[in-house]
């Protein structure tokens, strides 16, 4: 039924693709790069803050479906990577199952149609084109200032063309209202936990370009997501710290980041990211490593998910969240944080861009002016933190909203009946141009003209 695209290394350097004046084919040269919102760390967070707000009977629902017997994609197994039977055996529980979705883009599929769609599933690309000089190293500030922020709402969101995450996540959620067969909604689940996170990744919203002339030619460079927006040297990257499996002496290294997307995909470091599948539960050596590390790693996925839990009790984002169920409002925010967190808003004048031309082409490079990441990191970290947080709180009561009767709430009255939610999942049921997930698959691939 369903199925994902096949990008491989979460670090892997991109060379620079310059694109003059081919709008067309943006769309598909994504799919090339990695686009994996938050990394296993931030996936589960989000998944354990969702859970620990579930009620009673939505948490029972969710135990049960993701239990279901997963035999798919339909793919053989790899170097590091089980049968997807028992890779979704592995990944069972809400925690682990946020981190699914991202797993079996590693597989070779036998339907490339359907590992082309859902690859385009995590991502929404809000477009953020700005004029930019040639071979001038400068901060973005006027260049942001002339999106209208004013105009990016939910409605900008719902006519999009191609807005596949949203649209997974409703199909995913309509999917779930229908009579699909147990392991369908068992799918759907697993990409709706996913999808809810990856949502508000900011820049799985936004699509930062560079329009530029050097002599009379113009150029643009789509950055994808920020994936070819480059840290151009090792002292000016980032530090990526996550669990390192291989050494029982010291359980925790870093990695270094090469791009925007992935410095933020690692939320921007702020915690110790959950490895690559060759060291994780997701392979065969891996396993047993992480039947030593995994309770180790389980506890500090706790303890981030109730600290920022607990950080976040008294904001008043919680009645924004109460009162906004639809994907579409948090979307076009998560957007504007994308843009905010490229322009001297958060590091004035100390974050700079810059387009130089190679052998190849050109790049887009971004510098921290102090040299120093870390001071960039203090600054935002508590808005990733955020954007964890609301994504972690939209996403229970969603699935509140879907598994919990209403007599049910009456006994647990503290995590609330969300009137908003409840009518944004009746809408999505009684929309007869929402699909199921199996429909949508066709319906994009018509749409973007897509042949294998």
């Amino acid at each position: 039924m369903f199925g994902l695209g096949s990008p491989k290394a979460r670090f892997m350097i991109m060379n620079t693709k310059i694109i003059s004046r081919a709008l067309l084919a943006c769309s598909f040269l994504f799919f090339s790069l990695p686009s994996l919102g938050w990394w296993g760390t931030g996936h589960e967070i989000i998944a354990a803050i969702a859970y620990n707000n579930l009620t009673p009977e939505a948490k029972k629902h969710v135990n049960s479906l993701l239990k279901e017997n997963v035999d798919w994609p339909s793919a053989p197994a790899t170097k590091y990577l089980p049968a997807p039977r028992i890779l979704a055996k592995r990944l069972n529980n809400c925690v682990l199952a946020s981190t699914w979705a991202d797993a079996i883009k590693d597989y070779k599929w036998s339907n490339t149609k359907e590992a082309y769609v859902y690859s385009a599933m995590h991502f929404i690309d809000v477009p953020m084109n700005m004029k930019f000089p040639l071979k001038q190293k400068i901060p973005i500030t006027s260049q942001c200032a002339k999106i209208d922020w004013d105009k990016l709402t939910s409605d900008t969101i719902t006519n999009m063309k191609n807005k596949e995450v949203v649209s997974g996540t409703a199909s995913a959620i309509k999917t779930l209202l229908s009579r699909e067969s147990r392991q369908d909604k068992a799918l759907a689940l697993r990409f709706l936990i996913h999808f809810a996170g990856d949502a508000y990744m900011p820049f799985h919203a936004l699509n930062p370009t560079f329009s530029f002339k050097d002599g009379k030619d113009a150029h643009v460079i789509f950055t994808k997501g920020a994936n070819l927006l480059f840290f151009p040297d090792r002292e000016s990257s980032a530090k990526m710290w996550y669990y390192n499996q291989h050494d029982s002496q010291n359980p925790v290294a870093y990695v270094v980041t090469k791009n925007w997307h992935g410095f933020w995909d690692g939320a921007v470091g702020s915690y110790h990211n959950i490895p690559e599948p060759s060291n994780s539960p997701y392979n065969y050596n891996g396993w047993k490593k992480w039947r030593v590390y995994g309770k180790k790693y389980r506890a500090y996925i706790n303890q981030v998910a109730d600290e920022i839990q607990s950080s976040f009790a008294k904001d008043p984002i919680n009645t924004e969240i109460k009162q906004n169920a639809s994907l579409e409002y948090w979307v076009a925010k998560t957007a504007r944080v994308g843009c905010l967190a490229l322009s001297s808003k958060y590091y004035g004048d100390k974050l700079l861009f810059e387009i130089l031309p190679t052998d190849k082409g050109y790049t887009a490079s971004v510098y921290f002016a102090d040299s120093d990441y870390k001071n960039y990191e203090d600054k935002v970290k508590s808005v990733a933190e955020k954007q964890i947080y609301i994504a972690g709180m939209h996403l229970a009561y969603l699935l509140n909203a879907i598994f919990t009767t209403k007599n049910s709430y009456a006994d647990d009255a503290h995590l609330g009946m969300q009137r908003s939610y409840e009518e944004y999942i009746g809408k999505i049921s009684r929309n007869r141009y929402i699909p199921t997930l199996d429909t949508l698959v066709d319906k994009i691939l018509n749409r973007r003209g897509y042949t294998p």
